[in-house]
């Protein structure tokens, strides 16, 4: 399917659902946190939610800090979000994670555990993220979220194809960041050639680096197992984009600009740039569905991992205040004081 075309199915299917009943289901963040909340005070779940209404994504923050102004904390205009589906599932894990006594009190770590396994991260990404963090769920209004975008061309699902057409089209695609839009809209110079590799290679084919996603192998991010430094450089070259007037917009001339320092678009380069730019961890499929590392599926014991829910790429950038998609906050671990 094309791009326009998965936009408007999109679009359609967000009309749809000003004509059904949602009636008994949750069709508002409040709602959907206080939900959330009662489960994990020991009641009983009463709702789910309703079909196209509601978004979600988890950010890792200081503890104590006011939440991020934007749905991205470093304000770049492409951030992952998941929808409904994830939101339902994650009701259920906070079922199972009181009733199996995981969850008494305020402990909370393993259902977060649960929910970002879930999601595309790691038991080691985690492990290295406890201490001096926590991690807060924000839920908004998947419409309000459409209707930020301003053009044709999104909220969608992130699948290398339709990536490539999106960042090739006629008349380029617009970027922003913490300060604001750039004045000119960008085109991404790169081939389509550099994407089908990415589409059919693994991880570790491209980067030479410990397996992230991939049909066969996984592992995590090591730069010290790469096997030579020249995807870490990659991934140091992007780390210039790490400002707060800095970021997408950054990002994208630094891509076009690779050949100043040293550097070829090749495939490797742009998986770095997806990496770093976008937040595509190593266990990014590029198939529009999330990936969990932790999954054992044949019950042997050892993670095989196993695709999960949709995963849509959404703005994170402060041209797009959070306040202006009705959100609401549950802080999922350490949990409420």
């Amino acid at each position: 399917m094309g791009l326009h075309s998965l936009a408007l199915a999109l679009a359609l299917a967000t009309l749809a659902v000003n004509g059904q009943d949602c009636s008994g289901m949750i069709t508002t963040s409040a709602e959907y946190t206080a939900e959330l909340e009662n489960i994990l005070a020991g009641g009983s779940r009463t709702k789910s939610v309703c079909e196209r209404t509601l978004m979600t994504r988890i950010n890792i923050e200081t503890p104590g800090s006011t939440p991020s102004p934007s749905l991205s904390a470093n304000g770049v205009f492409w951030v992952f979000a998941s929808d409904y589906t994830n939101l339902n599932t994650y009701l259920g894990f906070a079922e199972e994670c009181v009733t199996s006594g995981a969850c008494l009190g305020d402990n909370r770590k393993s259902l977060v555990r649960r929910i970002m396994n879930y999601a595309g991260f790691g038991n080691g990404y985690l492990d290295d993220n406890w201490d001096g963090k926590e991690f807060n769920m924000v839920v908004f209004d998947e419409k309000a979220a459409y209707d930020a975008w301003g053009d044709i061309n999104g909220p969608f699902q992130p699948i290398w194809m339709e990536l490539y057409a999106y960042l090739t089209q006629d008349g380029g695609f617009q970027v922003c960041n913490n300060v604001g839009c750039a004045p000119d809209r960008k085109t991404l110079e790169t081939t389509a050639d550099v994407f089908l590799e990415l589409e059919t290679k693994s991880y570790h084919e491209v980067t030479g680096c410990a397996d992230g996603y991939s049909p066969r192998t996984l592992g995590s991010f090591d730069c010290s197992e790469c096997g030579d430094t020249v995807y870490c450089d990659m991934i140091d070259y992007f780390k210039a984009s790490y400002c707060s007037e800095c970021g997408s917009t950054k990002c994208v001339d630094l891509y076009n600009n690779a050949a100043e320092a040293g550097f070829e678009k090749n495939t490797k380069f742009t998986r770095a740039f997806f990496e770093l730019c976008w937040a595509s961890n190593p266990w990014f499929t590029g198939k529009g569905f999330g990936f969990n590392p932790e999954a054992d599926v044949d019950g042997d014991g050892i993670p095989d991992g196993e695709e999960t829910g949709k995963e849509f790429l959404v703005r994170g950038d402060i041209g797009v205040p959070t306040s202006s998609l009705t959100p609401s906050y549950s802080n999922l671990w350490p949990g409420p004081v």
